[in-house]
């Protein structure tokens, strides 16, 4: 299983993301590279500003769904989404920005490693408390996901 703390695959990761251009347009046409860009960030901004000890999700999704979604499930294309899940996708910024928007994305991974590595981030909201090696494997699909939706 591909996962973001495996060096090969991490570096594969970045080598992809550097690929990603402002104008780039996801295979069904809605996304840009750049609003993949501001999606991931906000993601995991929102991620590391959770500082609740108390998981939305249920006992299935904390158990069952974690561990199916990080091992076996390939990451759906036509699940339903919550509006608030998309509102990640906000109209981007002019593209004079993106240069600093990827920069602030790859920041966010950054802080996002230092807190897995340091052991102190908090639950993910749906799958609860996840050890460092699913930390490293929702990082890795989620980020692969969306540049496989850029062709990437």
């Amino acid at each position: 299983m591909s996962n973001f703390y495996i060096a090969h695959e991490r570096n594969q990761l970045f080598r992809r993301m550097e690929r990603i251009t402002v104008d780039m347009m996801s295979d069904n046409g809605v996304v840009s590279g750049h609003h993949t860009v501001l999606h991931l960030s906000r993601e995991l901004d929102a991620l590391l500003a959770a500082d609740d000890d108390s998981p939305r999700g249920s006992l299935w999704s904390r158990n069952v769904m974690r561990w199916w979604v990080l091992n076996l499930a390939p990451w759906p294309e036509k699940v339903p989404r919550d509006p608030n899940e998309l509102s990640g996708f906000a109209p981007a910024a002019e593209a004079e920005r993106f240069g600093r928007d990827f920069d602030a994305l790859t920041e966010c991974i950054r802080r996002f490693d230092a807190r897995v590595s340091a052991g102190s981030m908090g639950p993910h909201p749906r799958y609860g408390a996840l050890s460092r090696d699913d930390w490293g494997k929702y990082l890795y699909l989620h980020i692969d996901w969306h540049l496989s939706k850029l062709g990437l």
